[in-house]
């Protein structure tokens, strides 16, 4: 399976998961502009812009990369997991994140496309900006953050 995702930014999203033997793809209707362009097929990732102008057509090539993976876990000071917040991973330069719910151990991991990114925590409730940690991630290669703090929260 081939999954499929383009975004214009800000405000047009489209996803597709498609079961196909051709290399090829075309997408009608989308909005003039610049369009970040996610391709996903199994374990290899790749990613893409364009610019569209009214009208006319577009062609990009996006190269199928081995995935690569950024795991850790999120805990408070004390070290005890934060379960239910998420974490949000977003490539440098770029507008639009990827995210994914921490299970109840604390425990996250998110595949991406080689390339430098920062991952954001958030949560409820949530006293300020969350941590920011710079991530560099490798094809076919997992990163391992280990134990990443959350803010302080009372209660938690």
């Amino acid at each position: 399976r081939t999954q499929v995702t383009l975004v214009a930014i800000p405000s047009f999203s489209w996803e597709d998961r498609l079961v196909t033997t051709s290399s090829e793809l075309q997408v009608d209707a989308v909005p003039a502009g610049r369009l970040h362009l996610t391709v996903r097929s199994g374990a290899r990732s790749g990613q893409a812009e364009v610019v569209t102008r009214s009208g006319e057509q577009a062609r990009v090539t996006v190269k199928l990369e081995e995935s690569g993976v950024v795991r850790g876990r999120l805990v408070d000071a004390a070290g005890k997991p934060v379960p239910g917040w998420v974490t949000l991973l977003k490539a440098e330069g770029e507008e639009t994140s990827e995210g994914i719910a921490v299970d109840d151990t604390g425990r996250f991991e998110l595949s991406c496309s080689a390339g430098a990114y920062q991952l954001k925590v958030a949560g409820e409730p949530m006293p300020g900006p969350g941590p920011t940690v710079p991530v560099t991630v490798r094809s076919g290669h997992p990163t391992d953050l280990g134990d990443v703090r959350a803010p302080a929260v009372t209660g938690l």
